[in-house]
């Protein structure tokens, strides 16, 4: 499984997001956006190891953003 999204570009005073996923009940994994001045596209931001088939729960969190600085999946 993986997320892709895209970054627009970061404020001035603006911050990266940050996010995590938490695949079931393994450890969350972060991932740091980077500062950019232009938009990125198709940008992955997480991806799991071979899963078994079934059902499985993807969380997904943001802890650092700033109103003016955004992304989507």
């Amino acid at each position: 499984m993986a997320i892709f999204g895209t970054i627009l570009p970061t404020p001035e005073n603006g911050s990266a997001p940050v996010t995590t996923y938490t695949l079931d009940t393994m450890s969350p994994v972060t991932d740091n956006a980077p500062r950019t001045s232009t938009s990125i596209f198709g940008r992955q931001f997480y991806t799991s190891s071979q899963l078994e088939h079934g059902q499985h729960t993807l969380i997904v969190g943001c802890t650092v953003t700033s109103t003016s600085s955004a992304f989507y999946f």
